[in-house]
């Protein structure tokens, strides 16, 4: 499981999940007790702080471009969740599946079939939740597969709880408002205007957002995924891209069911969606679906309205988003509270890492220990700085090393 950008990690975690036989886990009964009474229509907006009645907001955190908000499962909690387009199943962690009194994890009846972004997979034991609670808002009798968290809560550097999937939102209007780091839920009748440009989707075996979307002179679906942290993967065939720069090997990708590295670069054309353009946009090559991603959705404020098959997307620029170099020092690392161990150096990286091997571990960086680096600060130094000081242990050798920072992807 992987992600970057030059906000970009050492390992990258796409976080999407693809579903074979998932859809008959996934019954769903919401109530909305603060969403009604509404008697007319009115203009919704996400450019203010005030909200219309019946709407819940919910606080969020943005980390390596994923937004995270917090919710309670049956009372219980504050728990934090990913909000996940591009998974048509809900995951709960085992630590909320242990706090529920009386709630049964089955691994033999009716199991959940994880397809990852990478095309493995893996069963996981399911159960039903009483109640999510999002704010005023409750979801009840969720079905969910439980898994194991404890990687991804490494990865990013706080407590992730679960992954909440699409389909549990389709009776509310969904609004990932990334300017303002927050999730709002809104009554899906009486009729309502949202601002901005309204794009036609399709669900994907009835569960995730499918669009077109534009890449120069060619129209190819694409899936909204706000769980991967990637700006942009393409499954090429049929398209032969222009590529600025690349494609090349980049870091280790990471998925629910394992790791493998991925082809990266930058495209010379224009990807669109709708009237937003990304130009030159920084891509990762894949032989599954194409997906745009969270370091591209977080420059606007999606609104997902899946009883008409609408995304609208607004912007607070009218420019064309132009992402960032892709910077790193080479390294791929899987991160643990103690250490952050090497997966991978690439064979191009700058000369002083030709001394780290894959399972080194590290254990300080410029000079403080390992565990005062979350993923955010880590990001911000590779943006910011030219080099990076790295402490390695190898069984009982120290090894201190300055590694340049460089753009893998200019």
């Amino acid at each position: 499981m992987t992600m970057r950008r030059p906000r970009h990690p050492p390992v990258t975690w796409i976080r999407r999940l693809l579903t074979r036989r998932l859809r008959p886990l996934l019954a769903v009964a919401l109530a909305l007790p603060a969403l009604t009474g509404c008697a007319s229509p009115a203009t919704l907006r996400f450019d203010r702080d005030r909200l219309e009645p019946g709407q819940v907001a919910l606080p969020g955190r943005s980390v390596s471009n994923l937004l995270l908000v917090e919710g309670t499962v049956g009372g219980l909690g504050p728990y934090r969740f990913l909000i996940d387009t591009g998974s048509s199943v809900t995951l709960v962690s085992d630590r909320i599946a242990e706090n529920l009194p009386d709630l049964r994890v089955t691994a033999g009846l009716a199991p959940v079939q994880i397809i990852s972004a990478a095309g493995g997979s893996t069963l996981l034991g399911s159960t039903t939740l009483p109640s999510l609670e999002l704010g005023t808002a409750t979801f009840a009798n969720l079905r969910a597969a439980v898994y194991d968290f404890t990687d991804f809560s490494n990865h990013l550097g706080l407590t992730v709880d679960g992954i909440l999937g699409f389909p549990i939102f389709r009776d509310v209007l969904l609004t990932l408002d990334y300017p303002r780091q927050r999730v709002v839920l809104s009554p899906r009748f009486p009729a309502r205007a949202v601002p901005g440009i309204a794009i036609p989707f399709a669900l994907e075996q009835g569960t995730r957002p499918i669009v077109n979307v534009e890449l120069g002179d060619a129209t190819f679906l694409a899936l909204i995924d706000s769980g991967s942290d990637l700006p942009f993967t393409l499954n090429p065939t049929g398209l032969n891209p222009p590529f600025k720069a690349g494609p090349r090997n980049g870091p280790v990708v990471s998925t629910l069911s394992g790791s493998a590295p991925g082809q990266i670069g930058r495209l010379a054309d224009t990807l669109a969606l709708g009237t937003c353009e990304i130009r030159e946009p920084r891509v990762m090559l894949t032989d599954q679906l194409s997906t745009i991603g969270a370091e591209i959705l977080r420059h606007y404020t999606i609104t997902f309205d899946q009883h008409r098959g609408l995304v609208i997307i607004d912007s607070a620029r009218d420019a064309a988003v132009k992402l960032p170099a892709l910077r790193s020092t080479g390294l791929s690392f899987a991160r643990l509270p103690a250490e952050w161990r090497v997966l991978q150096v690439l064979t191009d990286a700058p000369a002083t890492t030709r001394q780290i091997e894959p399972g080194d571990a590290i254990v300080g960086i410029n000079g403080e220990p390992i565990n005062r680096w979350n993923l955010d600060r880590f990001e911000k130094q590779l943006r910011e700085d030219n080099s990076i000081e790295y402490l390695f242990r190898r069984g009982d050798r120290l090894l201190q090393l300055k590694v340049p920072v460089f753009d893998l992807v200019p």
